[in-house]
């Protein structure tokens, strides 16, 4: 027999199905490295033959430039990395709040959709229906074009208990100002987060209340080091002062976003509640419980489980499309590429820095809701 064959005279690796998988995946990796090196290779002799090269240096240099939104400080002074990060958290602010709306959108169309109210039910399918018809960058600049025609001046905002503001600008609203900025916010989910797992640590040696007096003195402890105060909004001449501003581009994006992938999600909800098998629900009408129980208790736990994948799917469009912000004037990551690129005329590495950024953020996205899929089916 020769040396490293099985009695069969075959190699191990094909015998074994571990390592069929192991040859197959590390196989699938190395095509896929070189296939990225030939295509980085194809780039930079091309840019060589037009006297060019890849520099990302360019990040560094000041942009120029202002942002009409930013979560972090920004401007004509701060580098292009600055405004590339502005953008980012835009973006990531404005898909976080899409996302939330959307699922409850669609989970509220889905439940309706499913209603023995045939005017309830006929509506919800009518809604579906029409927004997985309607292009949403449509969609997006409808509610533009009303809100801002329809709100009224900044001078004739429409009050609301003297310190929310509505016009044609945004929405004001007070705000909570901490010492230190946005070093201040990091204080508070740090404190937060230690008093929850000092918490959990006590509770588990049995002293609960115990745990939670600590979690409260730790949490408190972190707000005080900040000292909190209250901005609120007020006229000043031809624009508002204090407070936070929801701007009308970011609450257009909002809405349709919001509107669009929630009809998606609201599909998916339905789907996912006829697919559990109906004698889970039989066997909850045979042992007493009443509709909403049923729903509540057996059948949405397990549509959830089946509604987990293409939930991300819809999760990651949302993260996607928030660049249609462009057509109204939001400072999302892509309307600060397409301004840097106007500017540096450096479209190569721009776009590979907005690619691996959505990139990051879709895969750290997948990634969580495969965890949340996980747990669910108990794996």
């Amino acid at each position: 027999m020769i040396s490293g064959l099985t009695g069969r005279g075959h190699f191990p690796a094909f015998t074994d199905k571990r390592a069929r998988r192991q040859a197959v995946q590390f196989a699938c990796a190395l095509f896929l490295a070189l296939l990225g090196g030939l295509l980085w290779f194809n780039l930079t002799a091309n840019l060589g033959a037009a006297s060019m090269q890849v520099d990302f240096g360019f990040l560094w240099q000041d942009s120029g430039f202002d942002l009409n939104e930013t979560v972090i400080a920004h401007g004509p002074g701060a580098s292009y990395l600055n405004a590339l990060l502005a953008g980012f958290l835009n973006t990531l602010k404005l898909t976080a709040v899409c996302i939330a709306l959307a699922t409850f959108v669609g989970f509220a169309i889905g439940f309706a959709s499913l209603s023995a109210h045939p005017i309830l039910k006929n509506a919800a399918l009518a809604y579906v229906g029409a927004m997985r018809n309607l292009p949403k960058l449509l969609i997006l600049l409808a509610v533009y074009v009303v809100m801002v025609r329809e709100l009224p001046g900044v001078r004739d905002a429409w009050a609301f208990g003297g310190f929310v503001f509505v016009s044609n600008r945004g929405i004001e609203v007070p705000a909570v100002v901490l010492a230190g900025g946005w070093s201040g916010w990091a204080i508070v989910a740090a404190g937060v987060i230690a008093a929850v797992l000092g918490w959990r640590a006590v509770a588990q040696r049995g002293h609960p209340s115990a745990g939670a007096l600590l979690a409260v003195l730790m949490a408190a402890a972190a707000v005080a080091l900040t000292r909190p105060q209250l901005s609120l909004p007020a006229l000043q001449g031809f624009n508002f002062s204090g407070g936070w501003t929801v701007t009308v581009p970011f609450l257009a994006l909002m809405i349709a976003l919001g509107a669009y992938h929630g009809a998606q999600i609201g599909e998916l909800v339905r789907a996912a509640i006829l697919a559990v098998p109906a004698g889970q629900r039989e066997a909850g009408s045979a042992l007493g419980l009443r509709r909403m129980a049923i729903m509540r208790l057996i059948v949405v736990p397990q549509a959830l489980r089946l509604m987990v994948p293409p939930l991300t799917n819809q999760y990651i469009n949302t993260l996607k499309n928030t660049s249609i912000g462009l057509a109204v004037g939001y400072s999302d990551l892509v309307s600060v590429m397409s301004t840097a690129v106007n500017q540096t005329f450096r479209p190569i590495e721009l776009m590979i820095v907005t690619m691996c950024v959505y990139l990051s953020v879709g895969l750290a996205v997948s990634g969580a809701l495969a965890f949340f899929g996980s747990r669910a089916y108990g794996r």
